[in-house]
């Protein structure tokens, strides 16, 4: 279309769009949303300390209630939880290609399960180690924290009613 002719078109009142773009949204997350996310996980991320320096270790898990659950072998993850120690544990999901996904964490203190009452509830969920090895021992992460947020794309239309703000315009009445 040539640009002599958009004098006359503005007479017409008509919005001249200049394009729509998709734009990322940053959104928190309810705890209840945060919680449905983690069950429908089964490999996430503890973060504890081995000495004074932080260690981000991966884990299949399962959940009880608002507790995450998983098994482990001897070593820094069930030192922590004999220890009765704060950890973080995030779950996540990335589409590298849209730019879109979501993150939960949790925070709570790690405990080893002893109790023959919840050895047997932990004994019905589908947590088999995908690791080598006895993991023997089960870690509950008590939940006392939980957050999440997710990036979302939105479509967003700019528009401008001066056709000099343009480079190839669509006319929309």
């Amino acid at each position: 279309m040539s640009r002599d002719l958009w004098p006359y078109l503005a007479r017409w009142r008509l919005t001249i769009v200049t394009r729509m773009e998709s734009v990322p949204v940053l959104e928190d997350l309810s705890v209840d949303e945060c919680l449905a996310l983690l069950r429908r996980r089964v490999v996430g991320r503890v973060g504890t300390t081995i000495g004074a320096l932080p260690a981000v270790l991966p884990v299949n898990y399962a959940m009880i209630g608002r507790d995450i659950v998983f098994r482990s072998a001897p070593g820094t993850k069930l030192t922590a939880a004999v220890l009765n120690t704060p950890v973080a544990f995030e779950v996540d999901d990335l589409d590298e290609v849209g730019r879109v996904g979501w993150s939960v964490m949790v925070v709570g203190r790690a405990t080893e399960v002893v109790d023959p009452v919840d050895l047997e509830t932990v004994g019905g969920l589908p947590l088999e180690p995908w690791a080598p090895g006895g993991r023997d021992h089960i870690v509950r992460v008590r939940t006392e924290y939980v957050t999440g947020r997710r990036i979302v794309r939105r479509q967003e239309t700019s528009t401008s009613d001066d056709p000099d703000d343009l480079d190839e315009p669509i006319l929309v009445e």
